[in-house]
């Protein structure tokens, strides 16, 4: 046999139990599950192929093969050009696509819906457990007899080949079912071609006849075979981004299995495609109009869920304390023209450079005031700093006080008066992250405005408040906006 070499494991994504929040939606009734999906939605069940939990008693399955067979590769080494599994991933492999196989037989039987995320081919080679000998003594060779595995036409209960053809572009047909994920096109791209017959086609390559996603009657249940969703690496997206894609995927699978379920689709051969009445066609003009118009403002909505995080993520700015308070500091003055380096060490959080100037920032959360222990803190930074690069920088306590508290209820002073003289004989400048939140609400209006705070920053000696009360101002309107009750503005700090 020839020699080996390793494949390397394609890396897996795991979604955190916060960004599968994102993805709650009001159907409760069905039953569904995520069988090796890199996801997790709270509607949805989360199971890995090679687990022991059972698939039967689901309405819907999503399932990805692909990443399911990657989870028997790690100790994979390659061997004319396929992956050869070990011994043991060899043995459970064969045993779990066998259990599986039965399980999604079952579940179409009962009339349930299998999704499933087309890949391209799938094989690999499997330790049969017959070993041969040749020669004796040290000369003596062990050859390991293995047979070729198609992963693919192993776990399908139906027989359908396909082909590798990778693509971007992808078309839903007019079909009930592929409607229901027209929304998701410009999100899929397809890894393999689809041959077959008794199939009806879902998806198709534009402008061609090539099928990359079908519906196929098995038992009283459907198989549907769909491209895939782009994966987060390929959309090139922020994760709340991709996150409501593929939550926009996910929700499709059960639209069309409520279609399925409720009202039944007949899989009519490609042939009667050919077969278009007038008012047939009027009718799929129309749906076509439609649907432009529906994509348009789903990606209009999109735009602005997206401008809305993005907003709402500045409030961070009122209740963060710890890494997410430095992430969003150090996002908020960029904003402004700051030159931010982020430290990765024990010392000081920020350091910051405006316009020809040098500061280092203590950023603090705490419940309560600010004490002199902070500037102390902050002042040790500073000198450090100045130790290791020659250059004298200004000290700059950010702090985010009283942040468990509404707004409008931080009734303490942020500074009190017994950390001052120590702040001041230091040249220190005290600031609060709610001035940073009102000048990044004011700053596309009034630029020159937060440019005049940005120096203060710089030039003040102790609390930075000088000619900034408009500004404490705005924050006071902005709570009160949403608020019935307005107290004093000066409470803001």
């Amino acid at each position: 046999m020839p020699s080996k070499k390793p494949v390397k494991k394609a890396r897996r994504r795991v979604q955190s139990p916060s960004n599968a929040a994102a993805f709650a939606t009001s159907s409760q009734k069905v039953r569904a599950v995520l069988l090796s999906c890199s996801v997790s939605r709270v509607d949805f069940e989360s199971i890995e192929f090679d687990s022991p939990d059972s698939l039967l008693g689901f309405d819907l399955v999503v399932f990805d093969p692909r990443a399911a067979f990657n989870s028997y590769t790690t100790l994979a080494q390659l061997y004319r050009g396929l992956p050869s599994l070990t011994e043991a991933s060899s043995s459970k492999i064969v045993s779990d696509t066998t259990r599986r196989r039965e399980e999604f037989i079952t579940l179409l039987n009962d009339g349930k819906s299998l999704f499933i995320l087309t890949p391209q081919p799938i094989e690999c080679y499997i330790d049969t457990g017959t070993r041969t000998h040749s020669g004796t003594g040290r000369n003596q060779k062990t050859t390991i007899k293995v047979d070729r595995f198609d992963f693919w036409r192993s776990i399908l209960p139906v027989s359908v080949p396909i082909q590798v053809g990778r693509g971007k572009k992808v078309a839903f047909t007019d079909n009930p079912v592929a409607v229901a994920f027209r929304a998701t096109e410009e999100f899929m791209y397809h890894e393999a071609l689809i041959d077959g017959k008794d199939l009806c086609p879902l998806a198709l390559i534009p402008g061609t006849k090539n099928v990359i996603g079908a519906l196929i009657k098995a038992g009283r249940g459907n198989i549907i075979l769909l491209p895939r969703p782009n994966s987060q690496q390929d959309v090139g997206k922020e994760n709340g981004e991709w996150l409501t894609q593929y939550g926009r995927f996910l929700d499709s699978t059960l639209q069309a299995h409520k279609l399925l379920a409720t009202s039944g689709v007949e899989v009519l051969p490609p042939w009667t495609n050919d077969v278009q009445t007038d008012d047939e066609a009027a009718e799929r003009t129309e749906l076509k109009k439609r649907l432009k118009t529906l994509t348009e403002a789903q990606q209009a909505v999109e735009r602005i869920e997206i401008r809305l995080r993005n907003l709402e993520r500045r409030k961070l700015l009122l209740t963060a304390n710890g890494k997410p308070l430095e992430a969003i500091v150090a996002q908020t003055l960029r904003h402004f023209g700051f030159d931010v380096e982020e430290r990765d060490d024990a010392r000081t959080d920020l350091i910051v450079k405006y316009e020809g100037r040098v500061g280092v920032c203590e950023v603090k959360g705490l419940t309560g005031s600010a004490r002199e222990k902070n500037a102390t803190q902050l002042e040790k930074w500073v000198s450090i700093y100045h130790v290791e690069s020659g250059v004298e920088p200004k000290g700059i306590l950010i702090a985010n006080t009283y942040r468990e508290q509404p707004i409008l209820e931080r009734e303490g002073d942020s500074f009190p008066a017994q950390m001052l003289p120590y702040a001041r004989r230091k040249e220190l400048s005290l600031v609060n992250t709610t001035q940073l939140f009102v000048a990044d609400v004011l700053y596309d209006k009034h630029p020159d405005r937060v440019r005049r705070f940005c120096h203060a920053m710089f030039d003040s000696v102790g609390i930075v408040i000088e000619d900034f009360s408009d500004i404490r101002e705005v924050a006071h309107r902005i709570v009160r906006a949403s608020t019935e009750d307005a107290v004093d503005a000066a409470a803001v700090y």
